[in-house]
Formats: C-alpha cells, sequence, structure tokens
C-alpha cells in the first residue's frame, strides 16, 4: 500500500515571529553606520531636554538685551531733549504731541520726521522699545510737567484738578537727577496721544491719571533730566494691573509706587497744594 505524502504547512505566524525578531535586534541595539538604533534615540532624547532647559535662558538673555536696548533709546532721546534748548535760549522743546511739538499728532514715521526733536537724534531707530509689541512707532512720552500737557493750565484755570505748574525753561529744574522726563507709555488709541500725565495736586494723592506702561516684565524704563536712565521695578499689585490693561484714573490708597513717581515728576518749585515732593 503506497503511503500518501502531504505537503507541509508553513509555520504559522512566520511575519509575526520575524517583526519580534525584528524588535529584539533592535532593542539590543543593532549597529547602522556605527551606532546603535537605541544609541542614536538615547542621544535625540538627552538633545530634546537640553534643550527644553535652555529655551528659557534664551528667553531671559533675549529680554535683557531688549531691555538694554530700550534703556539705549531713552539716554539718546533724553541726550536730544537737553542738547534742544541749548540752541532755543534754554527753552524746552513742546513735549506735547502738536504741529510744533517734540513730535507730530498721528501715528506712524511721519509725525516723528516731522517734530522738533527729529533734527537732534536723525533716526527712527530710538523712538520705538523692541519689547513693545502694541504696534506703535513712538513708545515713549515726556512727561507733563515738561512743558507737556497741562504744563501751564494754572495760567487759565488755577483750581483744575490736573494743573501741573510745570515749565518751559530747562534752568527752572531744581534737581536734575530727580526730574523724570521721558517713559515708557501706551495709549490704548493707538498711539501716544499726549504726555505722560498724573496729579501734581496734594488733595489728589494717590490717584494716577496715566498707568504705568509694562514692557519689561514688572517694571517701566524711564529717563531724567541729568541724562540718566532707569528701571523701576513696580511693588502694588493695582500698579501691575493697571500697566498691564492701559488703566486709567486708577484710585489705590498708600500705593507705595504712585508716591515714588510722583516725587521724581516734577522737581520743580513748590506752590500751595503743589509741591515739588510729597510726604508719605
Amino acid at each position: 500500500m503506497t503511503k500518501l505524502t502531504y505537503p507541509q504547512k508553513p509555520p504559522r505566524n512566520s511575519s509575526r515571529q520575524d517583526s519580534q525578531q525584528n524588535i529584539g535586534l533592535f532593542l539590543r541595539g543593532v549597529h547602522y553606520g556605527g551606532f546603535a538604533i537605541s544609541e542614536l534615540l538615547v542621544s535625540v532624547a538627552a538633545i530634546a531636554i537640553l534643550i527644553s532647559l535652555a529655551i528659557p535662558g534664551l528667553h531671559a538673555v533675549q529680554a535683557s538685551s531688549q531691555q538694554d536696548q530700550c534703556l539705549a533709546n531713552l539716554e539718546q532721546l533724553t541726550a536730544a531733549w537737553a542738547a534742544f534748548p541749548t540752541d532755543h535760549n534754554q527753552q524746552l522743546v513742546k513735549g506735547l504731541p502738536d504741529d510744533d511739538g517734540w513730535v507730530r499728532r498721528g501715528a506712524g514715521n511721519d509725525p516723528i520726521r516731522d517734530g522738533q526733536l527729529y533734527s537732534y537724534v536723525n533716526s527712527m531707530d530710538p523712538w520705538n522699545c523692541p519689547s513693545d509689541v502694541h504696534g506703535s512707532e513712538r513708545s515713549y512720552s515726556i512727561t507733563a510737567p515738561m512743558r507737556g500737557e497741562n504744563w501751564n493750565l494754572h495760567e487759565l484755570q488755577p483750581n483744575h484738578s490736573t494743573i501741573q505748574i510745570g515749565t518751559d525753561r530747562l534752568t527752572d529744574i531744581i534737581n536734575p537727577r530727580h526730574q523724570m522726563v521721558l517713559l515708557e507709555d501706551i495709549d490704548s488709541r493707538g498711539w501716544n496721544v499726549g504726555s505722560w500725565l498724573m496729579y501734581a495736586r496734594t488733595d489728589y494723592k494717590f490717584q494716577w491719571i496715566d498707568s504705568m506702561a509694562m514692557f519689561h516684565g514688572n517694571g517701566t524704563a524711564m529717563s531724567f533730566a541729568d541724562g540718566h536712565v532707569d528701571y523701576w521695578q513696580w511693588e502694588d499689585q493695582d500698579t501691575l494691573y493697571a500697566g498691564r490693561n492701559a488703566q486709567l484714573y486708577l484710585n489705590d490708597m498708600e500705593n507705595p509706587d504712585w508716591l515714588r513717581v510722583r516725587n521724581s515728576y516734577r522737581s520743580l518749585l513748590s506752590y500751595p497744594n503743589v509741591p515739588e515732593l510729597v510726604a508719605e
């Protein structure tokens, strides 16, 4: 009797076994081009971790660099501001955007180029803070007592709430090191329309008009009449909130930031209800 033979079936799951074998080889570190795949994966993971650790540091370096550039901008603009009176019989440049102001009214570059101060700068670079992301070509304003907004309003309306009793003469400044001139500013109308303004009268103590723009963390860059620049960190949470939201007319009793700003806002002769310095 003839014995029948049948063809043998291929082993079951051979493709799965091959895949498992390949995975095993992969995990054991089959070498391609001198490197194991597992070693390459470890290297890639390590690089990713290093990058994630380095990014915050890079951001901090960039922020510091932008703050330094902003202070350099203010230094250059303040030097131009101080040079103007030497050519104009010690008269300050008009610190309000206007036809004859340090800049003219409006957004864009032309109002800056057509202003009274541009010829002392001859560059568009210093007018904009690199951290100002609000789209304004000019990131800075002049404080109102420096021939700015309402600087001589007392002559017409001596009881007005926003009288400044400011000056148009450089020689009237008592202490140039404590006379704030320029600072970072933000206006919700799209460009910095006026001067930077606060109440000068003692019966409006601890009440803001404009808020403090904050392009660098929790503080504001500013300049002074002697030419030095500084960056002031703010303490009060209401100051921080108002600055981040461009809030106007904040009433915040016992705010130490208000007192600090007010006592560098107007280094001029004291008048009744409008002193040079405001006591705590």
